[in-house]
């Protein structure tokens, strides 16, 4: 689960804020103590399961889930759109035109299941993480005077791969990993 928090709130910090000064084991060890305290989960042992989920547990979890699903679909479709930089730069809003309409069609495809993953926002954020990752870099174009254009990162395919699989995982659908 720490593994988890650090990975989320890594991949999402330029959607949400975090409190920097509560460390990730305490955010962790508060939310398992309110879900014990509500009865969602219940203590069965040590080790590496020392928990079981009850039904009203998973209900809640399955809700929370759904809360960071179109993030998670939204992030997953500007990964896929790296491939329109293979062949040539683009300007952020064009990249981010293509994004939107890679998501439209992802959405009629049922490649994606909320149309709120096709959030301008969401692909703005998500280019910023890419960018920082160096998945994504951007480039002053001889083209037009001073304007940046984005390509491919210099980031391995295993930086890439390991961002596609994860967001795989948490989405648990396995057309989500990029091949």
């Amino acid at each position: 689960m720490l593994e988890d928090v650090t990975f989320m709130k890594n991949f999402f910090k330029f959607e949400f804020v975090y409190d920097n000064e509560l460390s990730d084991e305490k955010l962790v060890g508060d939310v398992v103590d309110i879900y014990e305290n509500l009865g969602f989960l219940h203590r069965v042992g040590e080790g590496d399961q020392p928990f079981i989920l009850a039904h009203k547990g998973l209900r809640a979890s399955h809700a929370f889930h759904g809360l960071l699903r179109n993030y998670f679909e939204g992030y997953w479709l500007v990964m896929r759109g790296l491939r329109y930089l293979q062949k040539k730069g683009f300007s952020e809003k064009d990249f981010i035109k293509k994004i939107l309409g890679l998501g439209q069609k992802a959405l009629k495809l049922g490649l994606v299941e909320r149309p709120e993953c096709v959030s301008k926002i969401i692909f703005d954020n998500a280019l910023k993480l890419y960018v920082e990752k160096n998945v994504i870099v951007k480039k002053v174009s001889g083209d037009k005077e001073n304007e940046e254009q984005l390509h491919p990162g210099t980031a391995s395919h295993a930086v890439i791969q390991f961002y596609s699989k994860q967001i795989s995982r948490f989405l648990r659908s396995p057309h989500f990993a990029l091949q």
